[in-house]
């Protein structure tokens, strides 16, 4: 699904972008699905919440439906087999989401040229206005000291959070709140939905866009969701902890 965006958003790219000067041409970074100016990665991340359940998240709940969990829990113990699905759900989910990103990353250097440093806002590069933008770019002195190593932390950023929401769903459905598998794709999406009423209420910048698109100009703290996803994360290893506790 990640690559099927990624390969509309470049075929929608090179559809657009074809013939133009290299002085008016974007720069490759920021024709990435996850621009914020883009049609595509603005769909993308509508779907977000529920993508990032599939992976790996409902794991669990497939071990349990098919009987593998008793069988995997006496061969290995609680303890490790409730640690390691945590663990695993976290590295698959990272991994589904970081190498799209990485073949689309390589294939627009590939594609335009590294020379061209346009952005989507038609603002010149020695604009004021288009600096002042840049200075609320998530971690904006990174971009402006070098941008293609911007965006490999970038992608490594938004994959890590992804990875550590999918934790904490696979850590839930460990519990009794969640027996069915469609219950699966509720809580990325209400902590998300949550954080930016409450952020829109208390006029504090929560909404998971500002912080998992790239490029974007709204007002920010910058280690808001990484600290968000880390307690999520915690939570969920302390779900597999009390579970690890059980008796088999």
């Amino acid at each position: 699904m990640i690559y099927a965006f990624i390969v509309i958003n470049f075929a929608k790219n090179l559809r657009d972008f074809y013939g133009y000067d290299i002085t008016r041409l974007i720069h490759p970074m920021k024709m990435s699905l996850l621009n914020t100016y883009g049609k595509w990665g603005f769909y993308f991340m509508q779907y977000f919440p529920i993508l990032l359940v599939f992976p790996a998240s409902l794991s669990f709940l497939k071990d349990k439906d098919n009987g593998t969990e008793v069988y995997l829990r006496s061969k290995f113990g609680n303890r490790n087999y409730y640690y390691g699905k945590i663990i695993a759900v976290f590295i698959m989910t990272f991994i589904a989401f970081a190498l799209p990103q990485f073949f689309e990353y390589i294939l627009n250097i590939i594609t335009f040229p590294i020379e061209s440093i346009g952005d989507q806002s038609n603002l010149s590069t020695f604009d004021q206005t288009y600096h002042e933008q840049v200075k609320k770019y998530w971690f904006s002195s990174l971009w402006e000291s070098n941008p293609y190593f911007y965006y490999i932390i970038f992608i490594a950023m938004f994959s890590s959070v992804s990875a550590l929401f999918a934790a904490f769903t696979v850590g839930l459905s460990m519990t009794n709140i969640m027996k069915y598998k469609i219950l699966a794709l509720l809580p990325a999406y209400l902590i998300l939905t949550l954080l930016s009423a409450v952020g829109s209420k208390i006029n504090f910048p929560m909404n998971y866009v500002f912080y998992l698109m790239s490029f974007d100009a709204s007002e920010k703290f910058d280690l808001l969701f990484p600290m968000i996803s880390l307690v999520l994360f915690l939570i969920s290893i302390a779900i597999a902890r009390y579970k690890g506790k059980e008796a088999i």
